[in-house]
């Protein structure tokens, strides 16, 4: 009976291991992580083949792994965690009068791409060696597809010290800000509201000061009259006519052609110097379909050298330094406030982290945790409090109403405008951290600038939060206190485990613990398609799983202009 014990044991033991051998072997698995892209918005920026939910599949079907997306007016780009740039955008074709779609190509850049980034015109590429780099009229670009990049700034390189070396940039519609590995902080563009810090032309004209947006309107309402044409002349806003002398550019001869062949073949160049190139994407431009993996060709051949020849007169060079100039109803006199390029100055010494431009605002930040903003600050969207009211108000309401809604603490503006001053600061000014119960305390992590208002992630005395302040027009500030402007107030959140936002023109994108959530203006579907056209006044989940993968894990955030761009990854299961 006890010999029988041991062996009943043995049986058992090897029938257990058999069992569990064939339960690994039947849920064996294995985990493929896989990326996928998203894009929404303007549907001239986006490529033309997209899914419903918005996803460009041919992100995945070459499986490029996506390290930033960026969008222009009607253009936009990728450059690969493997440093390869793809451009795609749309035109219109005024002969036939429609729009045509431009495929993703790929292009090489031999000094290699750090960023890349859209003006209204232009195209600004900061290279690995830390130099910026220019494509100048980059629709027109686009329809003949070739792309001549040109140097536009190059930092000073010393002898005895460490050259100074471009590590951030920001780019919107009429003008940019850098920052070089030396704190330092360097501006260039349209300068109408001080927003390349330096001072403008006719601050305290009367016209200056006017409605722009109402005497277009009425312009368009009594063109008949005569004295509405000279109205119109005065605030014409086309930039064709914007153009001036830019004593202060430097000619630039050097550049490099990025050319597009309709058959994947070289273009020939002639008269153009030894230090351009020619490179010819590897996607044919004169297909507009989504192309798979196996039509993608190496273009590598098709690199060769070139020559430029240099441009002839004066009327010429003004034309292409018209970069960052015109578009907008409120720039008049661009020859007069256009700004090549300007050191930001300060008046204590201090190193500059990051920068972010606005429409016509510019922010910083420095490594003690300072904020500084300059430029446009008619919708307070400077951070210096309620500024549009006189010196002895306070920040908001009138201090019995403030008492009354139970603030603690009251809080006076750092600037006030009387009603015939432009309301602008041509210098940094340090924003206000403290108004009313809102505080900004400890680390900056963030700062983001968009059309007129301004977001930023930091700490309140709860935990990490979003700050947001300026125009609230389409609730971009996250949310609803009566008002089309915001002093210093906190986007209503669920939580405030923040990862990562961002901000477009009147929108914005907020990754909250590997979720996706979206606020603003929507007219475009920039925010997500399956949400009403119009206005979403409160931050709300965008990636329902009816529609998107689930658990999926949020990669990369972008808003730009009128557009959006979203990178996932997740794991595909797969059993053996």
């Amino acid at each position: 009976m006890l010999s029988r014990i041991p062996r009943l044991f043995a049986v058992a033991l090897n029938g257990y291991f058999l069992v569990k051998g064939k339960e690994q072997i039947i849920f064996c698995q294995s985990r493929e992580e896989e990326e996928r892209v998203f894009l929404f918005g303007d549907r001239r920026s986006l490529i033309k083949d997209m899914k419903q939910n918005g996803e460009a599949a041919f992100f995945a079907n070459n499986k490029i792994k996506v390290k930033k997306i960026t969008f222009g007016d009607s253009i936009g780009s990728c450059i690969t965690e493997d440093g390869d740039i793809y451009i795609w955008g749309s035109y219109e074709d005024k002969n036939k009068k429609e729009i045509i779609y431009v495929d993703p190509m790929k292009v090489s850049f031999s000094e290699g791409v750090n960023d890349m980034q859209f003006s209204q015109n232009d195209v600004y590429i900061i290279s690995n060696n830390g130099e910026l780099k220019i494509v100048r009229n980059y629709k027109d670009s686009l329809k003949k597809k070739e792309f001549i990049i040109e140097h536009f700034y190059k930092c000073k390189s010393g002898f005895f010290f460490q050259n100074e070396k471009i590590v951030k940039l920001s780019v919107n519609k009429f003008h940019l800000a850098f920052v070089t590995n030396k704190g330092n902080v360097y501006c260039s563009g349209n300068n109408f509201y001080g927003q390349c810090a330096k001072e403008p032309s006719f601050k305290n004209n009367i016209y200056v000061n006017y409605n722009f947006k109402f005497s277009k309107n009425m312009n368009n309402a009594f063109g008949m009259m005569n004295n509405g044409e000279n109205v119109q002349r005065l605030i014409h806003y086309n930039g064709e006519d914007a153009q001036g002398e830019d004593a202060d550019r430097e000619h630039v001869t050097d550049g490099y052609s990025i050319t597009v062949s309709e058959e994947d073949l070289p273009i020939s160049t002639s008269g153009r110097s030894s230090h351009d190139e020619v490179i010819t994407p590897q996607l044919s431009s004169n297909r507009v379909n989504m192309l798979g993996k196996s039509n993608l060709k190496d273009g590598s051949d098709h690199f060769k050298e070139s020559n430029f020849s240099n441009r002839e007169g004066k009327q010429e060079e003004e034309k292409q330094s018209n970069g960052l100039r015109g578009g907008d109803e409120t720039y008049i006199c661009d020859q007069d406030n256009y700004v090549h390029m300007n050191k930001v100055s300060f008046e204590e010494k201090t190193k500059i982290v990051d920068v972010s431009c606005g429409l016509n605002h510019t922010l910083c930040v420095d490594d003690k945790n300072n904020i500084y903003s300059f430029g446009d600050d008619s919708k307070i969207q400077l951070g210096l409090g309620e500024s549009r009211t006189n010196k002895n108000s306070l920040a908001g309401t009138r201090w019995k109403d403030q008492l009354k809604l139970g603030y603690s603490t009251i809080t006076k503006n750092l600037a006030n405008y009387s009603f015939y001053d432009r309301h602008i600061q041509s210098s940094p000014q340090k924003i206000l951290k403290k108004i009313n119960d809102n505080e900004i305390v400890d680390e900056i992590y963030k700062i983001n600038a968009g059309s007129n208002f301004t977001m930023i992630h930091s700490n309140d005395k709860f935990g990490k939060q979003l700050f947001c302040f300026g125009d609230n027009m389409y609730f971009q500030c996250g949310r609803h206190l009566g008002k089309h402007q915001h002093t210093l107030s906190t986007v209503k959140l669920p939580n405030n485990k923040i990862k990562d936002f961002s901000c477009g023109d009147k929108h914005c994108l907020l990754n909250l613990n590997d979720k996706l959530y979206g606020w603003g203006y929507n007219n475009k579907y920039q925010i997500s398609p399956f949400k009403n056209k119009g206005i979403i006044n409160s931050p709300v989940y965008i990636f329902s799983e009816k529609h998107y993968p689930d658990n999926a894990h949020i990669k990369y955030v972008n808003a730009k202009y009128n557009n959006s761009a979203v990178v996932i990854t997740h794991n595909k299961v797969s059993y053996r």
